[in-house]
């Protein structure tokens, strides 16, 4: 069961992994314009982006929550797989084929958590979002600084 769903994820990355790094880059880019439209106070050109930014930012949401629940369920399944080993009156240490199975299993989870990633690059989870807010805001100040020195 569980490599099915490592090779569903798998497959999710292979097909959408390309795709996501896009829609991640589009919500990038209309921030950008966005920014850059308030820095040099075109009013007009700031309105147009932020339709298509508030679009591309609750998309990006739903990507990245999507990913970390994948990833938390991973990490789950792993605990529980450890606290089955650990019982000592469990059905896992009373028939050794299963145990070896048991071990086996662990072994591979350890190894191929199902993780959504963004072509292979960048793993979509919580972490991503606090990282993209950094990266805008690093831009937003940056764009600050050159139109403070170019006036």
């Amino acid at each position: 069961m569980y490599i099915i769903i490592y090779r569903l994820v798998d497959l999710i990355n292979n097909g959408f992994g390309l795709r996501v790094l896009i829609v991640i880059m589009l919500g990038m880019i209309q921030f950008i314009f966005g920014i850059d439209s308030l820095a040099k106070v075109v009013v007009s050109r700031m309105l147009l982006a932020m339709p298509s930014f508030a679009f591309y930012l609750i998309l990006i949401i739903v990507i990245t929550i999507s990913g970390d629940k994948i990833e938390t369920t991973g990490l789950k399944t792993e605990k529980l797989l450890y606290t089955l080993k650990m019982d000592d009156q469990g059905f896992v240490n009373e028939n050794p084929s299963i145990q070896d199975q048991h071990n086996d299993f662990i072994t591979f989870l350890e190894k191929l958590r199902p993780v959504i990633t963004v072509s292979r690059f960048v793993s979509v989870n919580r972490n991503l979002l606090p990282k993209l807010l950094s990266t805008i805001a690093t831009y937003t100040i940056v764009l600050i600084q050159l139109n403070s020195m170019k006036s």
